[in-house]
């Protein structure tokens, strides 16, 4: 008997996009089945990053992406490649807002805006 009903679950990383195992699926009926994406779930690197602090904040192309009312669709953001990690404690004190998400997706206008304000901080030490 071949073992085909068992395949890998499956999470994206809202942060990387990256695809991790999480668990083990078992067809009842013990029927081929493939590895399946059940959900999204932080990969273990960034979920400790996130544990210790830190907010995601991932560049996405708006207009390559699929936006509705003001939120990135998941699974159809379209990352450039770069990912912020700030303190959530300093975001929140620099933006004058509560941020709460450990992940936030901006786009390039904002992460250039967020870059030059890390340079004048250093610039200040």
């Amino acid at each position: 008997m071949s073992d085909d009903f068992v395949a890998k679950e499956l999470a994206v990383c809202q942060v990387c996009g990256v695809e991790h195992m999480t668990g083990v699926l078992l067809h009842k009926h013990l029927r081929p089945i493939k590895n399946t994406v059940t959900h999204y779930e932080m990969c273990e690197e960034h979920q400790k990053l996130a544990d210790d602090g830190y907010v995601a904040m991932v560049v996405i192309d708006e207009a390559a992406s699929t936006i509705i009312n003001d939120s990135v669709k998941p699974g159809e953001e379209y990352r450039t490649g770069e990912i912020i990690h700030a303190r959530q404690k300093v975001l929140n004190r620099l933006l004058d807002v509560e941020i709460t998400n450990k992940v936030i997706f901006i786009d390039d206008e904002v992460a250039e805006k967020f870059h030059k304000l890390q340079e004048m901080e250093n610039e200040s030490k």
